[in-house]
């Protein structure tokens, strides 16, 4: 990431990987946990299949942006608002 955007500061937010995951990860635990209470043995080793299938989402859905980086900084940040208000509302509506 450093190297692609030229920037010593640059993280996984700045790609898309942080908020991916965190709502994969929401998603597993809110909805599973409303779809099977009793059930708790699968939500831990689930948590990391899930974090890797959001963050891989939506990499897979700037993978079009990846030889403009300003295209691709602008789509990010885009898709991370929206990701940041869908975990918003799943936590206030479950």
């Amino acid at each position: 990431m450093q190297t692609l955007f030229r920037n010593p500061l640059a993280g996984p937010f700045l790609i898309g990987i942080t908020p991916g995951a965190s709502f994969g990860i929401a998603l597993v635990t809110l909805l599973g946990y409303a779809l099977f209470p009793d059930s708790t043995g699968w939500a831990v080793p689930s948590l990391p299949v899930a974090a890797l299938l959001g963050a891989g989402l939506v990499m897979m859905s700037s993978e079009h942006y990846t030889l403009e980086r300003t295209g691709l900084v602008i789509f990010i940040f885009g898709a991370g608002a929206i990701i940041v208000g869908l975990i918003r509302m799943l936590l206030e509506n479950l």
